[in-house]
């Protein structure tokens, strides 16, 4: 008989000539909580979610006492929801957080129970109605919050008889799909990610079977052509991994039955918008596979990148079993969380356009646009995204195109606003470029309120315009929840009802391209959670004549969100920042700046806007004070590159930045 050494040793040999494990990317996971220290003989853990200030898990069995809740470091386990019964014919609940979008409240927790969805506040008491869905098709198997938007932000609900249900925030359930078999693990493709032709589409995957299928917006079902063994959790790598720098971010997963398990976002660095899965049972069980669109066969590659830990009991060792879990993205972290951004752009290109073409710093960011020109009338974007990045606004009606002089008022939300999101915007002509628009951006990171109760102007304009602009006619609205964005405009923002409003009595202030400004704004309300800044952006330093334009910014307060765990005062930063490139746009060399504390040596890799790496520099020593390097727009063969954006990627054992630069040959 062989000893158990001996056996898990033979084991790991036969996983290995199936799906053979990356050992140079391998993933490595620790305990993040263990409820049995709290409460011994708990049942162990099958469903997980992050809720804001808190995680929250079930465990296997009905009855009350079945759910509990974590700090957000995995300490402070306590019952969560004492009041609350499950069924007790049901022994896995799946759990899920709502983020805040699609009309459902923040933070809310809802819990499969059989065929039943309870619904669950916050603060661990009942919702009314509690039962949220009852009547569904069979037992709950996976519950989603859709965070990209394909699905409208509805609940996504998987079931034991394949059954797929889109649910709005007021209960009504529809079914989207039928795989024809038991369904557990979901979650979306972001957009951009490249996963084959299923970005944006719902991704499945069916226990029994090990198949993975793909579920459009439309219900059309689609299999992915591969199957992993007793697939079990299946959850997607943002394309922004490790970005936010906050540490929550990551992979959680259920390790039954002893503990809940994390692996830190910077693990899956480069396995972006790459699916990873669990196997429950079988071969591999324990295993966790990264599903990879590979671009030259034309099919998904399936690689191992770690397996969950095996735990003892007492002397017996015994092999990780994953359950449900999720991985906690800068999206989610955000939830409700988000920002809207009312900005006007005006043509002054002295050519027709019927298209906005938008360069943001970070990966498709933009969930939803409108053309608030004239004053009420919102016509319909079609939506086209090109490389990572750019995000192009085409007129539904092509027939009315923003005329010479004219203002076009886009409207987005953003969860997680990073500072100058936008970085360059375009008209254009059925496609073709004719001129720049003029902007003016209040990076986030200064439209922290609470703690300086500051507000920084920046001249942002790029490329083929750079002018001076003037700034000012300030105000800033405090309201006690979030203005929707289609009210982010001066004749519908004027019916709402802000707790308080502040004018800022500055004088426009001149800002030549790359220049900033700082004014000081009131305290805010004690009551107020988010606050909407307008202000005044043109040519003329009236503010009243010439090309003015108003601005809109809506952001929750700093503090108030309760979406992360914040920095130690006086604790060192860490993390890699991209600085930026200049001159930018270059027509020649262009300098690169980053700054990396408590970080050492990074990677910096240049990308095409079709992904292919043009050229890459290992060991670049970053100090807190920053450090830069010159790139003269060659490739790593000494060939000189094309015009164009060209992506800038920073990496090191801290983290990771990113950026963009603009070739003009």
């Amino acid at each position: 008989m062989k000893s158990a050494s001996t056996i898990a040793l033979a084991t790991v040999c036969v996983l290995s000539a199936i799906f053979p494990l990356d050992s140079a990317l391998a993933v490595t996971f620790n305990v993040f909580t263990d409820p049995h220290v709290s409460f011994p003989g708990l049942a162990g853990t099958i469903g997980f979610t992050f809720a804001g200030n808190k995680f929250v898990g079930s465990v296997y069995g009905g009855g009350t006492g079945q759910l509990y809740s974590t700090d957000l470091s995995g300490g402070s386990v306590a019952v969560f929801a004492p009041a609350v019964a499950l069924s007790p014919g049901t022994k896995e609940h799946f759990v899920a957080s709502s983020l805040g979008l699609g009309g459902f409240p923040s933070r809310h927790i809802y819990v499969g129970d059989g065929a039943t969805i309870v619904h669950i506040k916050d603060n661990g008491t009942a919702a009314s109605p509690l039962l949220f869905v009852t009547g569904l098709s069979s037992e709950v198997r996976g519950i989603l919050f859709d965070a990209v938007g394909t699905f409208g932000y509805d609940m996504l609900v998987t079931t034991r008889d394949g059954t797929v249900y889109r649910i709005k925030s007021n209960g009504a359930a529809t079914i989207l799909a039928n795989t024809g078999e038991d369904t557990e693990g979901l979650d979306i493709a972001p957009i951009g990610a490249g996963f084959g032709a299923f970005d944006g589409q719902l991704i499945v995957a069916s226990e029994v079977s090990g198949t993975l299928r793909a579920i459009d917006a439309n219900g059309t079902v689609q299999g992915l052509g591969l199957t992993i063994p007793w697939a079990e959790e299946l959850t997607f790598v943002p394309l922004n991994v490790g970005t936010s720098g906050n540490s929550l971010e990551g992979f959680y997963g259920s390790n039954y039955t002893p503990n809940v398990i994390k692996a830190a976002a910077s693990e899956f660095v480069g396995y972006e918008g790459d699916a990873i899965v669990t196997s429950e049972v079988g071969l591999l069980q324990g295993r966790v596979t990264r599903v990879h669109w590979n671009s030259t066969s034309a099919s998904f590659d399936t690689i191992g990148v770690g397996n969950f830990p095996d735990y003892m009991v007492g002397q017996v060792p015994v092999t990780a079993q994953p359950e449900d879990g999720l991985f906690v993205t800068p999206a989610v972290i955000a939830g409700d969380s988000i920002v809207g951004v009312n900005k006007d752009f005006v043509n002054t290109t002295g050519q027709n356009a019927n298209d906005i073409e938008i360069l943001l710093s970070g990966t498709r960011t933009i969930l939803r646009h409108y053309d608030g020109y004239p004053a009420n009338s919102f016509a319909t974007f079609e939506v086209t995204y090109e490389a990572p990045g750019n995000t192009r606004l085409h007129w539904s009606n092509p027939n009315n195109p923003v005329l010479p002089g004219q203002v076009a008022h886009v409207g987005f939300v953003i969860p997680g606003l990073q500072a100058n999101v936008i970085k360059g915007v375009f008209w254009t002509l059925d496609g073709v470029v004719t001129g720049c628009a003029r902007q003016v951006n209040t990076p986030h990171a200064a439209w922290d309120i609470n703690p300086g109760n500051l507000v920084t102007y920046a001249n942002n304009c790029l490329a083929c315009e750079s002018v001076s602009l003037y700034v000012g006619h300030a105000t800033v609205r405090w309201y006690s929840s979030h203005v929707p964005l289609d009210s982010l405009n001066a004749n519908l923002l004027a019916s709402t009802t802000p707790l308080r409003t502040d004018v800022i009595p500055n004088a426009p202030v001149l800002l030549a391209p790359g220049d900033s400004a700082s004014v000081s704004i009131p305290a805010a309300p004690s009551n107020a959670r988010f606050a909407v800044l307008s202000l005044k952006v043109g040519t003329s330093p009236s503010l009243m004549t010439g090309n003015e334009t108003t601005d809109f910014i809506e952001t929750r307060l700093a503090g108030t969100g309760n979406v992360g765990v914040e920095p130690s005062p006086g604790a060192p930063a860490t993390g890699i920042a991209f600085l930026g490139g200049s001159p930018n746009p270059s027509a020649g060399a262009v300098r690169l700046s980053f700054r990396a504390d408590a970080c050492g040596e990074i990677g910096v890799t240049i990308t095409d806007v079709s992904g292919r790496m043009v050229r890459r520099w290992s060991g670049v020593q970053v100090e807190s004070r920053g450090t830069s390097l010159t790139w003269n727009g060659v490739d790593d063969a000494g060939h000189r590159v094309r015009s164009g954006v060209y992506f800038v990627i920073a990496s090191g054992n801290c983290g990771k930045a990113s950026g963009r630069v603009l070739l003009t040959r």
